[in-house]
């Protein structure tokens, strides 16, 4: 089982970050994703609904522009689940 370091996911805090230049959308969906095992949720979901709680955090809308330095605000599984699957990401 991977352990994230607590001063980048902080999910007592419902925190990511701050998002560094490695980071990439779709690793941190996966990381969110396995905060909710066994839900059925997908990681285009977790990508819909981390752009929905933070559009500031990417810089044209779209899941490749996430900005560095943010803080992200990570979606609670209902948000997950409510997310549009016909979207695409």
């Amino acid at each position: 089982m991977w352990i994230w370091p607590a001063a980048i996911f902080a999910i007592e805090s419902k925190t990511y970050g701050p998002v560094k230049n490695t980071d990439t959308t779709w690793s941190i969906a996966n990381k969110i994703k396995r905060l909710y095992p066994g839900q059925g949720i997908t990681t285009r979901k977790v990508i819909q609904a981390l752009q929905r709680k933070n559009p500031r955090a990417f810089a044209s809308g779209s899941p490749e522009s996430l900005l560095a330095g943010y803080r992200l605000s990570i979606p609670s599984l209902s948000e997950i689940k409510s997310a549009s699957a016909s979207k695409p990401v």
